[in-house]
């Protein structure tokens, strides 16, 4: 069960890049639209939130771990698309980890042009992401060992770039 992930803040492509893996026969699956993959959860509690909210920046987007094995235990590739408050707990599962990394202001144009209702359209989200961003991106590759992509690139080149790392 080889697995991959390819995390990045919102805004980088991982859903797009899902659906692009997927139409060159991969198996991919985005963490943000996998029924019963991720959930919000209080901060406090870890509980998951069930109501809808209008924002989201006092929560967590988390992983369910059962799902997770669920999805992974598959003899061919996978893989899973996302960013979640509790992915480093998984990192021991995937073979590789690459990064999608992203200047501010494209990040920003991106953010801005989303479809409406998506993370990073509300004014708090958006300064969420941007305050956070480049350290998550840094400690992600310097600390835990992604592979840095390119995400301003079209998305076949983020693409090819990902599949040419693959043993």
């Amino acid at each position: 069960m080889p697995a991959y992930l390819i995390t990045g803040e919102a805004g980088t492509g991982k859903s797009t890049l899902a659906i692009e893996l997927q139409k060159r026969g991969y198996i991919a699956y985005d963490g943000d639209r996998t029924p019963g993959l991720t959930y919000h959860a209080d901060r406090l509690t870890g509980r998951p939130i069930t109501e809808m909210l209008d924002r989201y920046t006092e929560t967590d987007w988390v992983w369910d771990s059962n799902r997770l094995r669920e999805i992974l235990n598959n003899p061919r590739d996978v893989f899973i698309t996302g960013a979640t408050s509790n992915q480093q707990q998984f990192y021991p599962v995937f073979r590789k980890i690459f990064m999608l990394t992203i200047d501010a202001a494209t990040l920003t144009n991106r953010l801005q042009n989303r479809s409406a209702g998506d993370y990073g359209m509300h004014p708090e989200e958006l300064n969420e992401i941007l305050r956070t961003f480049e350290g998550f991106q840094r400690r992600t590759i310097e600390e835990d060992g992604a592979i840095p992509i390119d995400a301003t690139q079209p998305l076949t080149k983020v693409a090819d770039d990902i599949i040419a790392c693959l043993p």
